[in-house]
């Protein structure tokens, strides 16, 4: 599976890693990098699907060539490089490089709007039936749950980069979504959510639990993401396989209890102890047992209404 909406680079973490095992080989060297060599950090942003054989087929036509491995994106793209070399650079701007001081605001931004998002997304759409983003884009609950999302629980929590229009920003990400030429795949969001709550949801989640804030959404999204691994089979009956790579077998275990308070103890959620925030607990058992009973879709609507 092609998983590569962003390529984003730590430089100094890079450096430290790089001069330290150079270091290990060779001293003079490893001080010579140190001196000699800089390690900006970048940010880039484009959503690109993974390539089915449907999609091979239909690219093929397109473009009437027999290529056997076709790579498709969107038109969008973002990139950002921190604008710290030691020495001349090229001059990216020219072909659309965001050169900055400081890469993390663009970072934040795309984390917490983007791929939280992107997350929010995946499993209640999958649950409904959806197995296209595209597709999932045309239904107004989805639309809805995100857009309040983006703009009651994450805006507070992005500062808006220099010479960014966070509200134009959002919008475009609704767009991106709904792109039908992309036609990206809920699976592929869906992919390996153990990884992506750690970065792209609990840092503002924890932020939303101290300030005290509406916890309606993340109790959702978390009740469905444990209907979708326990479970395995959607609102109209289909039962599919889940992607996790990294699941423990202590997860496993959490998540097939019937009691839903231990699933909260998923190695994806322990930096937080939910179990010990009454505002998130109460909701998420509703959600979950009203999942249960009543399916994704019902249960939606009382979110976004």
């Amino acid at each position: 599976m092609l998983s590569c909406d962003n390529l984003q680079h730590n430089g100094n973490t890079a450096k430290r890693a790089f001069t330290s095992f150079i270091e290990a080989q060779d001293k003079d060297l490893g001080n010579w990098i140190k001196s000699h060599v800089t390690f900006p950090n970048s940010m880039v942003d484009r959503i690109t699907p993974a390539t089915t054989a449907k999609d091979i087929e239909r690219l093929n036509e397109k473009s009437g060539w027999n290529d056997k491995a076709p790579v498709y994106c969107e038109d969008f793209i973002q990139w950002v490089i921190e604008d710290q070399f030691i020495a001349e650079r090229p001059e990216w701007e020219k072909a659309g490089v965001e050169f900055t001081n400081d890469v993390t605001a663009f970072e934040n931004m795309k984390l917490s709007l983007l791929n939280a998002s992107h997350t929010l997304l995946s499993y209640p759409s999958f649950l409904k039936g959806y197995r296209k983003v595209d597709e999932a884009m045309q239904d107004q609950s989805i639309v809805k749950l995100i857009r309040d999302f983006m703009n009651i629980d994450i805006t507070p929590y992005v500062p808006a980069p220099a010479d960014t229009d966070l509200d134009l920003y959002k919008r475009t990400l609704i767009e991106r979504f709904s792109n039908h030429s992309v036609s990206d795949q809920v699976s592929r969001l869906c992919f390996d959510g153990v990884s992506k709550f750690p970065v792209y949801i609990m840092p503002n989640l924890a932020k939303i639990i101290s300030d005290g804030k509406d916890l309606m959404r993340p109790a959702f999204l978390i009740a469905s993401y444990r209907h979708y691994l326990k479970y395995k089979t959607d609102d109209k009956g289909f039962t599919y396989e889940i992607g996790e790579p990294w699941l423990t077998s202590e997860d496993e275990i959490l998540i097939q209890s019937d009691n839903p308070i231990d699933f909260l103890n998923l190695s994806a959620f322990k930096s937080i102890d939910l179990r010990e925030v009454n505002a998130f607990t109460g909701l998420y058992l509703q959600f979950v047992d009203d999942i249960k009973n009543q399916g994704i879709a019902p249960v939606l609507e009382t979110i976004i209404n």
